[in-house]
């Protein structure tokens, strides 16, 4: 699992807004169908998300 987010991490710049959502949306559904409390856990996976977007939009403004 720690892989794939760094995978993702490097890759994320290539990836159009909807490739993001769609992906994320599948990440979720299938980790909150193996847990007991998927909504929680959707919650910490969307802050996750934003910070990545964040720090992304930072990188992108820098550069």
């Amino acid at each position: 699992m720690r892989r794939f987010w760094s995978i993702s991490m490097l890759s994320l710049h290539q990836w159009s807004f909807w490739e993001i959502i769609l992906t994320y949306g599948r990440i979720t559904t299938q980790v909150s169908s193996r847990l007991r409390r998927p909504i929680k856990v959707r919650f910490k996976l969307t802050l996750l998300l934003i910070t990545m977007f964040e720090s992304n939009m930072e990188e992108h403004s820098t550069s």
